[in-house]
């Protein structure tokens, strides 16, 4: 694999491999250009490459046909950050340049620089991965912002893609149990305040909810919670996930187009327990664990 620059050692940059059979190109960046380029070989040879569609065509045409080229040095800052900032801002303009993405045109899985969008891991691959960001939990893009104009490809890139039903219960499942900050609360709060749901907003509520959906479908409540539910008929309830107060779970399953307020006694009773998709409690019992709200206990 021939390349345009003899001395790449420790010098940073982004390059590019290209296939001189039919003129596709991969983009990429690295602060040790040498050891990515010595890198790049080893797996083309070891037939281990993580890119496919490079190591299908490294299979076909051999290395004679490829060429590591320099297309850009950036200079190493103090503010390590920065650095890796640029580089990767400035890879993004080369792809969008040669439209790696485009798989007529080059070998990038993905269309963002520093993305891993469309790139399949194996098991192991991710094992190993997991390992070595415990060991440095501070690479990749933690403490970095993109660009503006790189927030606008992901946007576009995104746009129509539905979310899958795995995904979907991968974020319920990370929401679990969980309970919102004071803040968080009054920030939902004062942005839900006066604002009434529209007839069809309630109507997607109830229809989420309804059936098999809802967390109480099938079962039956005992004596004693029949007591506890018949008490709490005119009791105040907080929506801990918009911060909304009710003046009864009555109300709340009006405003939510939740088929029974018992499904909501039921989440206030229950820490971790939601209703309608919402977090619930009792006003009062709110009040006593965070006393430090005066702005609440105002309303």
């Amino acid at each position: 694999m021939e390349n345009i620059e003899i001395n790449l050692n420790k010098k940073a940059g982004v390059y590019k491999i290209k296939n001189l059979k039919n003129n596709k190109v991969y983009i990429g960046s690295s602060i040790d250009l040498q050891r990515r380029k010595r890198s790049h070989i080893c797996c083309l040879k070891n037939n281990t490459h993580t890119n496919s569609y490079l190591q299908d065509d490294f299979n076909k045409y051999g290395i004679d046909n490829f060429k590591f080229v320099v297309i850009e040095f950036v200079e190493k800052t103090k503010d390590n950050t920065l650095f890796v900032k640029n580089m990767l801002e400035i890879e993004q303009c080369w792809i969008d340049k040669f439209n790696s993405s485009n798989r007529e045109l080059g070998y990038n899985k993905s269309p963002i620089a520093g993305s891993t969008v469309g790139v399949k891991w194996t098991e192991e691959s991710r094992l190993a991965f997991s390992e070595k960001r415990k060991k440095n939990p501070t690479r990749g893009m933690l403490g970095m912002n993109h660009s503006q104009q790189t927030k606008n490809r992901m946007s576009e890139y995104r746009k129509g893609k539905p979310i899958s039903e795995e995904t979907k219960q991968n974020i319920s499942n990370a929401n679990k149990g969980r309970k919102p900050s004071i803040k968080a609360i009054e920030e939902a709060r004062k942005y839900h305040l006066g604002r009434k749901r529209t007839d069809e907003e309630k109507r997607k509520i109830s229809k989420a909810m309804s059936g098999a959906n809802n967390p109480r479908y099938g079962k039956k409540h005992s004596k004693k919670s029949k007591e506890l539910i018949a008490k709490s008929k005119y009791k105040k309830v907080i929506n801990l996930d918009t911060g909304e107060i009710f003046e009864s779970a009555i109300f709340a399953a009006d405003a939510y187009g939740i088929k029974s307020r018992v499904n909501i006694a039921n989440a206030c009773r229950k820490e971790g327990a939601s209703s309608g998709g919402y977090h619930w409690q009792y006003y009062e019992e709110y009040l006593k664990e965070h006393p430090e709200d005066t702005d609440l206990k105002g309303e």
